[in-house]
């Protein structure tokens, strides 16, 4: 009989205490627990923070009984939450009874065949070694663990219906199962009925129910959990494309699986796909197909606009620069006699000031005397509307300081207002879409720069119906022999009358017209 050698003894002892910590780490901890189940098991950082959550749910611990997880597809999360869980909680708890809801039958039974067939594996025996199949669960749809132990899975589709015991664990998966059935009235509440008349009555007061679904709708079985059930939703949303205050920390448009759906891919999937999917399918942000406030069908694109109107021309700056900045957004606008409101030559980026001055320069000069400029001039912006209107080479265009001092929403009503009575139209230009796009998205979207332009542009325009006023006054002192005394520059004279225009608006408003300095 061959002895080892002490060096052989000592790593295999070290072989066998790693595997009994990796064991340990498997029975604790649910990405250790699939890696041991899978060997194709993948736990990026989504999933690593998934199993996190759920792991507080499985503990009771406070605010995690009720789950709403939000992801893009093909992200994993069925294979972790309806595959690995279910197995993995069993073995925890041997006692307990879980439920498992998808769209239809078949999709719910593949999940439940596949803890089947974990709970069968040699690996899980080594795991969880007092809990295997009962002997005599046949039924895919239905089975149970060996006694003395009491716990089951139940598997059925939303609209199958969920008799016997009640649950432990609910996991709902997906719902919804495409746009058809997302965009029916009908069957959106047929979902919300099957809730709330059968599987919310299969819980108790200790159990966990995890909603995980795309978002394809307001108005879905999520949104109507959020807004209208009166329980306290814990909502984990993690988008394809980061956004403002990611729950993982990312750089905002950072991936969320770079090494499978790169950030080049995800842009190109979403110019593919529309905004309308998008947002719901990859963002988790479901919309209205027509908008908010500010509708698809408010805005009319037209190749040309009549020549020898008056325009104006609003710049939206940005305080900061960097990738998750806010843009710096111009836009120039007129109405014609008819009262039709015309937006064209969009500028946007995330520009250094000085290239903002820059480009504020050249394009007051390209545009001449006959375009009004206001620049946004609050706070910080004031000492870079200072600058600008030191600069000699602007001394012949009117620059005005704008002070925004409304909220964003009543600013933009009169553009809506505009819409609605179907005078809103968009020079034609590569800049449409996404304008459109964030139109639709307001006041609920990652960015407002380009409303908040064209805001600013109606903000002008309101009461001067082409400037016919501002001139008509302009001309007065010529009229009334006052032509000897010094002139005002034309940058100056325009300010002053239009300061004047604004504090008579402002008066207004207080009296109670709040929308008097934007409808005029």
């Amino acid at each position: 009989m061959q002895t080892l050698s002490l060096g052989a003894k000592k790593r295999l002892k070290n072989r066998v205490t790693i595997e009994r910590c990796n064991r340990v780490l498997a029975r604790r901890h649910l990405v250790q627990f699939g890696h041991r189940i899978y060997s194709w098991f993948e736990s990026p950082r989504h999933i690593q923070y998934l199993a996190d959550i759920v792991e507080k749910a499985e503990r009771k611990e406070k605010g995690y009984n009720r789950l709403i997880i939000s992801l893009p597809p093909q992200h994993g999360k069925s294979t972790l939450v309806s595959r690995i869980l279910p197995t993995w909680w069993l073995g925890r708890n041997p006692d307990d009874a879980i439920i498992e809801i998808s769209y239809g039958q078949d999709l719910s039974l593949i999940f439940s065949q596949d803890a089947r067939d974990i709970i069968r594996s040699e690996e899980y025996a080594i795991l969880f070694p007092g809990v295997s199949l009962s002997p005599d669960s046949k039924a895919k749809n239905k089975w149970n663990v060996n006694r003395p132990n009491r716990g089951s899975m139940t598997a059925a589709g939303i609209l199958g219906g969920v008799t016997g015991r009640g649950a432990d664990l609910m996991i709902v998966d997906d719902p919804i199962k495409n746009r058809e059935q997302a965009e029916s009235k009908t069957y959106r509440d047929k979902v919300i009925r099957e809730y709330k008349a059968t599987l919310s009555t299969r819980l108790h007061k200790d159990s966990v129910i995890i909603v995980m679904m795309t978002r394809w709708h307001q108005e879905d079985l999520a949104g109507w959990l959020i807004e209208e059930s009166g329980e306290n939703w814990k909502v984990i949303n993690l988008p394809a494309l980061a956004e403002k205050d990611d729950l993982l920390g990312r750089r905002r448009l950072g991936a969320l699986w770079p090494s499978h759906f790169p950030q080049s891919m995800l842009v190109g999937k979403k110019r593919m796909m529309g905004a309308y999917d998008w947002y719901s399918m990859y963002q988790g942000h479901p919309r209205p197909p027509e908008g908010n406030m500010l509708k698809r069908k408010h805005f009319q694109i037209i190749d040309n606009v009549l020549e020898n109107l008056t325009w104006v021309r609003f710049w939206d700056l940005a305080i900061t620069v960097g990738k998750e900045s806010d843009y710096t957004c111009s836009l120039r606008a007129c109405f014609d006699s008819r009262g039709n409101l015309y937006l064209d030559k969009m500028i946007r980026g995330r520009y250094e000031w000085g290239d903002v001055r820059e480009k504020i320069s050249v394009t007051s000069r390209d545009e001449g005397r006959a375009t009004l400029v206001g620049v946004e001039s609050n706070a910080a912006q004031k000492g870079m509307c200072q600058e600008l209107w030191r600069d000699p080479e602007l001394a012949s265009i009117g620059i005005l300081p704008i002070h925004q001092h409304v909220d964003k929403r009543v600013r933009a009503l009169p553009l809506a207002t505009r819409g609605e009575i179907g005078k809103l139209y968009l020079v034609k230009g590569a800049w449409n879409e996404e304008f459109i796009e964030e139109c639709i998205d307001f006041p609920n979207g990652a960015h407002d720069d380009q409303v908040d332009a064209a805001s600013g542009c109606m903000g002008m325009l309101s009461g001067y119906y082409g400037f016919e006023e501002l001139t008509r006054t302009e001309n007065k002192g010529e009229e009334n022999g006052t032509e000897n005394e010094p002139k005002e520059t034309d940058n100056e004279r325009r300010t002053r009358k239009y300061k004047e225009k604004l504090q008579r608006e402002r008066e207004r408003e207080r009296v109670g017209n709040n929308a008097a300095i934007f409808v005029g």
